[in-house]
């Protein structure tokens, strides 16, 4: 593409010189020629940044003196459309790539960035000579502000995913109230201990055990223990089974609640009314106490519909991407800092490590198809200008044509109405091939994203142990299952149900395919299993050496 546009370029100038009356001898030492260059570059170079829909106002002001920067290299007798490493283009690519991130929403921290580069560019377009020595400052400044800031943004990175952890931990202790407590009516003051100080012993030991845990189980064991002594049990029952019922988990109940931060008193309360209400139930009447439903607010879960291609740009997303998203109705730019493919997180930040937005891979698709939030363009500023500078000279082409039609044929009016005719035919063909253009580059943009996927998901099969645990969601198998061992001769993975049957035996690649088209997704890698050997056998090594 970039040799296609460089050799393009060159015969369309000579092309134009002729429409001048210039013969190629004489155009580097025509006033007329070099007025014309300086104003070809300096509107191509102005074009370019005004057609960067990704770059705001604020950031295409930055760059002013960048048209200056580029003529002045071209003075000197240097075709930037060719010299693919001058040391300009480079330079010019670390300013545009700076400032990507500059807005309104940028926060004080960017304010570095906009001091630094209309300085750096000014000294630039003022001295050439200076070049080497003010990028190598610049891009020095540049590599702190970016240190900062990455120290800025793990902080952000920590303090989110605390909070997808406990908002994990929210819908997790909603699912099990829900799942136990139904449609059941209880007494107002288990109401009252459940949807706050059992909520919270709950949640806890969803962040720090996690919901496979075995105080997890023991937890959702005393809730069923609860609810049956309240709303369930009869008389005779409950005589059998009080120890194991209501005593024993009355004593756990308190030895947990010691772990953590709570209310003593609301404790206290709780278990001396739970012991009242079952002596009233072993003296053979239930008691009359005011009733409630726990109130477990409604489900924020909705089935999404995306057409692929946006669904595949959420998922394809890498960290360092830049997006520009809304927020309070204003275009606002933000880098993706931290992604969990699996669990569906997604977290941006803007030029001073501040949290933008947050989203699951669902609402991040759903903005991505209505178009509020959009990637940035990744590609160098450069390439983008060539194809600006070769529009631009088109058009200037196109005028001289017009006009020395006009000038060749002013009295004869069918000619002129053929020279038009020819003028829109050639306008209509220049446009069907950038639509061409631009259909390749859809194309491809879509086959990176899928390669960029693969290559994602194929790192996350490689990291795959024995005992690792897939969610098989196929048109033929909609079941767990773990990973058994890996053939060395073919290198394929062989994974079994939880009965130990074989359900699937596959390549890396293979598998990486079932991930990157959501017919699998990864569980749990092994690493547990890996952990526990290893310190079984340090155990076993320790207790060897302390015997011997």
């Amino acid at each position: 593409m970039i040799a296609d546009l460089s050799q393009t370029i060159s015969p369309l100038l000579e092309q134009a010189a002729g429409l001048m009356g210039l013969a190629v001898p004489e155009m580097a030492h025509s006033p007329v020629w070099q007025a014309f260059q300086v104003r070809l570059l300096d509107e191509s170079v102005r074009h370019c940044l005004q057609q960067q829909a990704d770059l705001d106002p604020l950031a295409q002001e930055l760059l002013r003196d960048l048209p200056m920067l580029v003529v002045r290299v071209q003075q000197q007798g240097v075709l930037l459309w060719r010299d693919q490493t001058h040391p300009v283009r480079r330079f010019g690519e670390m300013l545009v790539g700076a400032v990507r991130g500059v807005d309104d929403f940028s926060g004080r921290n960017a304010k570095t960035i906009i001091d630094l580069v209309p300085a750096a560019l000014q000294k630039a377009a003022t001295d050439l000579s200076q070049l080497e020595k003010i990028s190598e400052q610049f891009a020095q400044s540049l590599r702190q502000y970016q240190q900062d800031l990455k120290v800025r943004e793990q902080q952000l990175i920590q303090k989110e995913r605390e909070q997808w952890k406990l908002a994990d931990a929210r819908v997790g202790v909603d699912s099990l109230l829900q799942q136990q407590l139904g449609e059941r009516t209880l007494p107002a003051f288990a109401v009252e201990f459940l949807e706050n100080d059992f909520r919270k012993l709950l949640q806890v030991a969803h962040v720090q055990h996690g919901s496979n845990s075995e105080r997890w189980q023991k937890l959702q064991e005393l809730l069923i223990a609860i609810i049956w002594s309240l709303s369930e049990a009869e008389s005779e029952s409950l005589r059998s089974e009080y120890r194991q019922r209501i005593s024993e988990p009355q004593a756990q109940l308190r030895e947990w609640f010691g772990e953590i931060h709570h209310n003593a008193a609301a404790l206290d309360r709780f278990v001396e009314q739970w012991d009242e209400y079952a002596l009233a139930l072993l003296s053979g009447y239930r008691p009359s106490l005011p009733a409630a439903h726990l109130d477990l607010g409604a489900s924020d879960h909705r089935e999404w519909m995306f057409t692929d291609d946006a669904l595949l740009k959420a998922r394809a997303i890498r960290v360092g991407d830049w997006v520009v998203t809304e927020a309070n109705g204003k275009p606002v730019r933000a880098r993706l800092i931290d992604k969990d493919l699996h669990q569906g997180h997604y977290l941006f930040a803007n030029l001073s490590g501040l949290r933008i937005a947050s989203f699951s891979t669902e609402q991040l698709a759903d903005a991505f198809a209505a178009q509020r939030t959009r990637l940035i363009d990744p590609r160098p500023f450069f390439l983008q200008w060539q194809q600006s500078l070769l529009e631009q000279l088109e058009e200037q082409l196109a005028r001289l044509h017009s006009e020395k039609a006009e000038a060749e044929a002013r009295n004869e009016a069918e000619k002129i109405a053929l020279q038009k005719t020819a003028m829109e035919k050639a306008q209509a063909k220049l446009a069907a091939e950038r639509e061409r253009r631009q259909a390749e580059v859809a194309a491809r943009a879509k086959e990176q994203a899928r390669a960029r996927l693969l290559a994602e998901c194929l790192s996350d099969v490689q990291r795959l142990q024995p005992g690792a645990w897939l969610q098989l969601n196929t048109d033929t198998l909609k079941e767990k299952a773990q990973l058994a061992f890996i053939l060395n001769r073919s290198n394929e993975l062989v994974f079994v149900n939880a009965e130990g049957k074989k359900v699937l035996q596959a390549t890396a690649t293979s598998v990486a395919e079932m991930l990157a088209d959501q017919k699998a997704s990864v569980q749990d890698y092994g690493r547990v299993l890996d952990d526990a050997l290893a310190t079984l056998v340090q155990g076993r090594r320790e207790h060897l050496k302390n015997w011997q």
